[in-house]
């Protein structure tokens, strides 16, 4: 293993221009998506009520405005992957079968485990102490919860009440497009039933 791992072809590309390249890349990436963390700051500027901004309005705005371009193309990619994941993927069938799965065979190793050594293969991979979270990490985690809800609740309300005035009717046209979506959606679903009801309605009793 080690006269590959040192071999002149093997070191050729671990160290050629395209691994380079590539750890380059590489860190790049990780620095955009250490200046998205770090952008994470309460803006100076406020709403039209005096009112602060969330850190999350200057996270956003670095995201969105590809201030940091392979971190922006990643989270996107990754956004829509997770759409079309959940759309046409059953996860929940899977979690829920998994989980059958990993009860099912830890219960059945316990019980044979106590049967023929006396104890449960489940009760000697014990822990000592369960994990616990601490309260400084719920703590955290329940700031980062209230800053991104207060910054949907502030858009809404600046949307709302045209702080704005061109963003109040960009997201009121767009808006109206998705219910016509929808509407289209709902109706194109609802038609093969109905023909189908139809059709039953207009057979004979006979038949």
């Amino acid at each position: 293993m080690n006269s590959i791992q040192n071999s002149q072809a093997v070191q050729s590309i671990a160290n050629g221009p395209v691994a380079d390249k590539a750890r380059a890349e590489a860190a790049t990436t990780k620095n955009e998506f250490s200046n998205l963390a770090a952008s994470r700051q309460t803006p100076d500027s406020k709403t039209a009520t005096g009112q602060n901004l969330t850190h999350y309005h200057s996270l956003f705005y670095s995201l969105l405005s590809w201030e940091n371009p392979r971190a922006t193309a990643i989270s996107f990619v990754t956004i829509v992957s997770g759409i079309l994941l959940t759309r046409y993927v059953p996860i929940e069938r899977y979690v829920l079968k998994a989980a059958f799965t990993i009860l099912g065979i830890t219960a059945a190793a316990e019980l044979a485990g106590q049967f023929i050594f006396g104890q449960g293969f489940a009760t000697s991979m014990r822990p000592r102490k369960y994990y616990t979270i601490p309260r400084e990490t719920l703590d955290n985690i329940t700031g980062d919860v209230e800053e991104l809800i207060n910054f949907f609740v502030i858009e809404f309300q600046r949307i709302l009440f045209a702080e704005n005035v061109w963003a109040t009717i960009l997201v009121r046209q767009h808006s109206a497009d998705l219910a016509m979506f929808f509407l289209l959606t709902i109706l194109r679903l609802s038609s093969p039933l109905s023909s189908a009801t139809s059709s039953s309605r207009s057979l004979p009793s006979g038949a």
